[in-house]
């Protein structure tokens, strides 16, 4: 799942894929019962039996990365999907490096690999994390990538990898189906615009945390005099900024989001052409 912010430097304009993952056309509220005793998710979810919404098949939404970022490449990129998916390719054939940190987050998800044959295979070779100073078999990781390389990613949505793909989720208790495969798109929109100090933010839409950027930088942009020198009240106005951002974060949604991760990647060619991604 994600969001992709492109900037057309001739057009002078943003443009805003959204490839968010979607629940499967037959999911069932029933498969997530609540369970008090089971400890909220990182994104602030309530516990489900099983921890159902965030551990193993049930808890996998339909994939968009593969059809939004295709999406990318073909209305906006200059290069083949072959050519660059080549050095993802190498890279999945090589395999992955494992070093002490590597080692260290797989013995602490070692309880939920160890659940399934595929993970274990991989991540837990001889029944125990992989230890340092060799690089990880992934798997037919490098086949996938090649073959949608060759096919594009229909291959994945409804050729012949999405069908094992969809009759692999459903041997392992997803409701996600080949035609739910088939039929995801991914969202082209107009970005979110915001102004700060002179400057014309685009971001990912009401979604995304563009609306708590938005917020942030508007208290900030009337608290914080520029002209002083930075100091403690610069990291103090800040903090303010966010805590009131994610405030009216929580009022929107009735729920709090008590911690998170974002992977988040940025590039731009000699033309001014920029991704954020």
């Amino acid at each position: 799942s994600g969001y992709i912010v492109i900037w057309l430097a001739e057009e002078k304009r943003a443009q805003v894929i959204d490839f968010q993952g979607t629940l499967p056309q037959t999911i069932q509220l029933d498969d997530y019962p609540l369970d008090p005793d089971v400890p909220e998710s990182i994104m602030g979810f309530p516990g489900v039996v099983d921890n159902a919404n965030v551990a193993g098949y049930r808890s996998f939404t339909v994939p968009g990365a593969w059809s939004g970022l295709s999406a990318a490449v073909d209305k906006f990129g200059r290069l083949g999907r072959d050519r660059i998916l080549q050095p993802a390719i190498q890279l999945a054939t090589r395999g992955l490096p494992v070093d002490w940190f590597t080692t260290l987050q797989i013995a602490l998800e070692a309880g939920e690999l160890a659940k399934y044959p595929s993970s274990a295979a991989v991540y837990l070779p001889g029944g125990a994390p992989a230890q340092p100073e060799q690089f990880l078999s992934l798997g037919n990781l490098s086949k996938t990538l090649q073959s949608i390389a060759e096919n594009g990613p229909e291959e994945f949505y409804s050729g012949k990898l999405g069908e094992q793909i969809a009759a692999d989720l459903q041997a392992g208790g997803s409701r996600i189906s080949i035609e739910d495969l088939a039929s995801y798109e991914p969202v082209l929109m107009d970005p979110l615009v915001g102004q700060h100090r002179g400057a014309t933010l685009y971001t990912a839409g009401e979604n995304s945390g563009g609306l708590r950027l938005n917020e942030a930088l508007e208290y900030v942009a009337e608290h914080l005099d520029v002209g002083q020198p930075i100091g403690a009240h610069t990291y103090s106005t800040y903090a303010s900024a966010l805590n009131k951002a994610f405030k009216s974060h929580k009022e929107r949604l009735g729920r709090i989001i008590t911690a998170g991760c974002t992977s988040h990647m940025s590039a731009v060619d000699a033309d001014g052409n920029m991704v954020a991604l």
